[in-house]
């Protein structure tokens, strides 16, 4: 279970700015990011504040949106490659979206980033459920405190049906960093994605031994690996292509 602080269900927090001497009134955005999809690949783009959590290590989704801010949203049908594009905006605690334009991902390249991010979401969210079981088994009394901070930036929100939540990216954080990413050196994404969908979904319930076996396989190859570098690395290789 992921973990959730009790303000971020709050729908409205206000930042003060020193500079101007005025406050400014954000929206919790949290609902609309948690909004499953049904089919396809949907990406929003947005700027916002998201309090990071200390045990999480990133953006959780809990962003927070300033009224009429413009939203970008599209969506990507796996089978032809259908992409539709929509222009919108944040206006009375909810997200408006209007029909922009339709176009077709004819580049191949371009479809099979695509669908190497689809299996490294899937990858990632595995992962970060074994954590989940790795952390339940911790005594909480012995974790450190949690800190939260909140940073503004230009976020992606990235979904998918069979993902139980988004996957939320920092993308002015990531072009930042992009040029120190090393080369990714692991496993096959497509052996990787084989391997943990098939003891995910053959194994009802993992007995402890087999959990150890399993968790000091995430560690090696996707936890201690390059694989968060390169999942960051082309999913805004994608947005700057879709551009």
């Amino acid at each position: 279970m992921r973990i959730l602080l009790l303000f971020l269900l709050l729908p409205v927090i206000i930042f003060s700015e020193s500079q101007e001497l005025r406050k400014l009134t954000y929206y919790s955005y949290f609902p609309f990011v948690n909004e499953k999809v049904e089919s396809g690949l949907e990406i929003q783009k947005l700027s916002a504040f998201c309090v990071f959590n200390s045990n999480i290590g990133g953006c959780d989704g809990a962003l927070f949106i300033e009224n009429k801010e413009k939203i970008k949203k599209l969506n990507i049908d796996f089978q032809n490659f259908n992409a539709i594009e929509y222009n919108g905006y944040f206006k009375e605690m909810k997200p408006y979206f209007y029909f922009e334009n339709k176009k077709v991902i004819n580049d191949k390249k371009m479809q099979k980033k695509i669908k190497k991010i689809r299996k490294m979401l899937v990858i990632n969210e595995i992962t970060e459920k074994f954590e989940n079981i790795k952390r339940d088994s911790v005594d909480y009394y012995s974790l450190p405190e949690i800190k939260t901070k909140t940073i503004f930036s230009e976020y992606i929100v990235i979904k998918l049906p069979e993902l139980s939540y988004p996957f939320v990216l920092d993308f002015k954080n990531v072009k930042k960093r992009i040029s120190d990413y090393e080369k990714y050196k692991g496993k096959n994404i497509d052996e990787l994605y084989r391997y943990l969908v098939n003891i995910t979904h053959n194994n009802t319930k993992i007995t402890e031994k087999e959990y150890e076996k399993y968790y000091e396989f995430i560690e090696k190859e996707i936890l201690y690996s390059t694989f968060y570098q390169e999942l960051n690395k082309e999913v805004f290789e994608l947005i700057k292509d879709l551009n």
